[in-house]
């Protein structure tokens, strides 16, 4: 996993957790990964995030395909969203994709040279609100897999992925590219270092 490369990873939980996501809190990270929400986010901590990403120039990727809900997509599909708002972006519609390879942009710098991954019982990401540069990096037949989202100021980066498989020590064992797109996600989405030339 991540520890192995040399990130520190620390897991919260939201339940029973209200007002955990605050400023404070999301000082000590570059790059968040949300997968697994357990409730809304509070629109105080919705705007936390915002700032995160915007103001300070970090990362956020959202997971998404957990299925708590026998099927049912709206309660996972609304809490994931309460974080994405901020962004203009959204996951959108039924769970899609029955184990199935996403076709992965080469030319994007998340997907080059990503071609075995799995996708099962993911939801669309949508860019809603057009607030930033939306770029999507795969695809599930002809639907939105993944997307790669560029805040409009200097600010940083959002990516969407329409699935969670990729969590599962199973995936990281049966697609060959699991762990290489991990580290690319990881790579693009980071604060990106501006090195100026020297003069």
């Amino acid at each position: 996993g991540f520890e192995e490369q040399g990130s520190e990873v620390k897991r919260t939980l939201l339940a029973n957790n209200p007002g955990v996501v605050t400023p404070q809190f999301l000082a000590q990270y570059d790059l968040l990964l949300i997968d697994r929400i357990e409730r809304e986010l509070s629109p105080d901590e919705a705007a936390a995030l915002e700032a995160f990403v915007k103001d300070d120039g970090r990362g956020m990727i959202t997971l998404i395909g957990y299925n708590f809900d026998n099927g049912n997509p709206a309660p996972e599909r609304n809490r994931a969203n309460t974080a994405l708002a901020p962004f203009g972006l959204a996951y959108e519609g039924a769970y899609f994709g029955n184990a199935v390879i996403p076709t992965f942009d080469q030319n994007h710098p998340i997907s080059k040279g990503i071609f075995d991954v799995n996708f099962a019982g993911g939801i669309k990401p949508v860019d809603v609100g057009n607030q930033g540069e939306t770029t999507s990096f795969a695809k599930v037949a002809m639907t939105d897999a993944g997307l790669a989202h560029q805040t409009a100021m200097a600010g940083g980066r959002v990516i969407v992925w329409g699935d969670e498989w990729i969590t599962f020590d199973s995936d990281w064992q049966g697609y060959a590219d699991v762990q290489q797109f991990w580290v690319n996600m990881v790579g693009w989405a980071k604060p990106q270092d501006f090195c100026g030339v020297p003069q």
